[in-house]
């Protein structure tokens, strides 16, 4: 079978809203082992399965995609994902960006690091995805439907997420919440105060059900995944030290080596030419 794709492009209809800007949107039956990338985009889409299945690697995972699921691609995340060699999917996608899509995002639960959805079929999405698919086949297909389609999808998104929350107790999603801002930030400078401003929680609190759920305080982790993300740029990349520091949220050269060394008893360059030469 041969991969066939339609791709309606929607920006040069002409229309452009800031909040929320729909850029493409297409279907494509793929081949098997059909695949995309490693590759950067400079915008959002999400891929919904159709039918079929497939996987999605990101960050040295891999993601099994099966049909009525869905994944999210981010701007700037180095991506790869591959059609099944004897079910390969047919997908649905739609692109957009604009400055309410992180506020959506987080409403729906969905980041680089939690991007496929939903856990099991849903008839109301299926839904969405599967009318979207038939107004590109058609051809009638425009920029408003498309905005709305979206709309919706992030509607239900936000169905399944205040869902989850009537199953879990609040503090569970305020952690979730606060390790999910850790990971995406990774390359910030991030304090406990920050977060629990963010969280809108008084700071003691917050420390309080962080270790309640996670058995360590919040800088603890903090440092622990900043160390780790370094220890990752030190062996498989040939960043200096200082563009390691940084992409850790430490512009100060001399904190960020005495947080390392603190934390591996050995110091960037040492920790680096001991992994070169195991």
């Amino acid at each position: 079978m041969k991969t066939v794709l339609k791709d309606y492009s929607l920006a040069v209809a002409g229309f452009k809203f800031t909040e929320l800007n729909i850029l493409s949107a297409g279907t494509q039956e793929c081949e098997p082992c059909y695949k995309y990338g490693p590759a950067v985009r400079n915008h959002y889409i999400i891929h919904y399965i159709l039918q079929g299945k497939g996987i999605l690697r990101f960050d040295r995972k891999t993601y099994p995609i099966k049909s009525g699921q869905a994944f999210l691609i981010e701007p700037g995340c180095v991506t790869y994902y591959e059609a099944d060699s004897e079910k390969p999917w047919e997908y649905v996608w739609i692109g957009f960006d604009g400055s309410y899509v992180k506020g959506l995002l987080d409403t729906a639960d969905l980041s680089q690091y939690n991007p496929v959805f939903p856990a099991k079929f849903d008839s109301k999405l299926n839904n969405i995805f599967t009318n979207l698919r038939n107004y590109i086949k058609d051809n009638t297909l425009d920029e408003m439907y498309a905005l709305g389609s979206l709309v919706q999808i992030f509607s239900r998104l936000a169905d399944f997420n205040s869902h989850i929350n009537s199953i879990y107790p609040k503090r569970t999603i305020y952690v979730k919440r606060a390790l999910d801002y850790i990971q995406n930030n990774l390359h910030f400078p991030i304090s406990v105060e920050e977060l629990a401003k963010l969280l809108r929680l008084d700071r003691k609190y917050f420390c309080a059900i962080f270790k309640e759920e996670t058995g360590v305080t919040p800088m603890q982790y903090i440092i622990s995944h900043k160390v780790s993300r370094a220890s990752e740029l030190l062996t498989d990349s040939s960043f200096s030290v200082g563009e390691i520091a940084r992409s850790v949220g430490y512009e100060d050269l001399f904190t960020f080596s005495r947080m390392f060394k603190g934390q591996t008893g050995l110091s960037p360059s040492q920790f680096r030419s001991t992994a070169k030469n195991r």
